[in-house]
């Protein structure tokens, strides 16, 4: 691939894209993507899978699984689907389709403004961080501050990487010219815990299985998987929901999920159906590694340290 530049430390694998067309002659972004025949019309932030991160690793010459480890958020998806179906979307180069009625909207492009300075100052120009793009991940796990994503004056996001291919170098908004300015709103008690573990998917540090997942709600609510094959359980689920709903409450889960709905009968996040959290031997939906992390955290918290590996 022509004009493709190296990988920054920490630089998202689209990002890269992004940094490498700014430094680049191309006439503009399509030009690009054709030449190097790049399979997406929209990069978005956050993807798990693409048949463009193969293309890419390719051409960089490195080890596919240090630059997902690194560079892409694909490791987080070892926690949602099983080896087996993993590689089978993998051979396909197909996104892994959650829960339709649970899934969760595509999220902007975002940035840390002392990353920026940092990097303008080491690299002369800015990028986008893998970290700051993982589902789930709000704040920068280096400086502790809330991530920039949108301009808070005329609500202005970076949907799509040709929409700004690197952070801006002034800060300001491309369209009101406004400063982009964090939404200090997107802060709980027990969201650095929920994104750390986002962050440790996201470096293939944490797997969780559905086996894992399983024991540990059954330990929770007290049941046994006999108890789930024989149907004998289905009020102690529900249960299990309403207390993870109501642990977070609507505001908190809104900070790391989209799907929370306000209904008559009560909350309701379709994000965490689907996967039969509580079957070890579930073959039903995948559920987002967002949610899994925000269950994942739930049960810490309900149980400690007990069965938490």
């Amino acid at each position: 691939m022509e004009q493709l530049q190296k990988l920054l430390p920490g630089e998202d694998l689209f990002g890269l894209a992004g940094r490498s067309y700014v430094m680049s002659s191309f006439r503009d972004f399509s030009a690009m993507r054709q030449e190097w025949q790049l399979t997406h019309y929209r990069h978005l932030a956050g993807v798990f899978i693409s048949r463009d991160f193969e293309k890419l690793i390719e051409a960089l010459k490195l080890a596919p699984s240090d630059v997902h480890a690194k560079h892409t958020c694909f490791n987080m998806l070892n926690s949602s689907i099983s080896q087996d179906e993993l590689e089978h979307h993998r051979s396909l180069s197909k996104n892994v389709t959650f829960n339709i009625k649970g899934s969760e909207l595509a999220q902007p492009w975002r940035w840390c403004s002392e990353c920026v300075k940092e990097d303008i100052e080491s690299f002369g120009i800015p990028y986008y961080h893998r970290d700051h793009q993982v589902p789930g991940v709000k704040h920068c796990s280096k400086h502790k501050c809330v991530l920039v994503s949108k301009c808070n004056t005329c609500g202005n996001e970076i949907g799509q990487l040709r929409q700004q291919p690197i952070p801006p170098l002034d800060g300001r908004c491309m369209k009101c010219g406004s400063e982009f300015d964090s939404d200090m709103r997107l802060t709980s008690p027990n969201t650095p815990a929920v994104e750390s573990l986002c962050l440790e998917m996201a470096y293939g540090r944490l797997n969780i299985s559905q086996q894992q997942l399983a024991i540990r709600v059954q330990y929770y609510l007290g049941i046994r998987q006999d108890d789930i094959e024989l149907d004998v359980a289905r009020a102690s689920i529900r249960a299990f929901y309403r207390d993870v709903i109501d642990f977070y409450g609507a505001d908190e889960l809104r900070i790391h999920l989209h799907t929370v709905k306000e209904l008559k009968q009560g909350l309701k996040c379709p994000a965490f159906k689907g996967a039969r959290v509580y079957d070890q031997y579930s073959t039903g939906l995948p559920l987002h590694p967002v949610a899994i992390a925000v269950i994942w955290h739930f049960l810490n918290e309900m149980l400690g340290n007990a069965m938490a590996a």
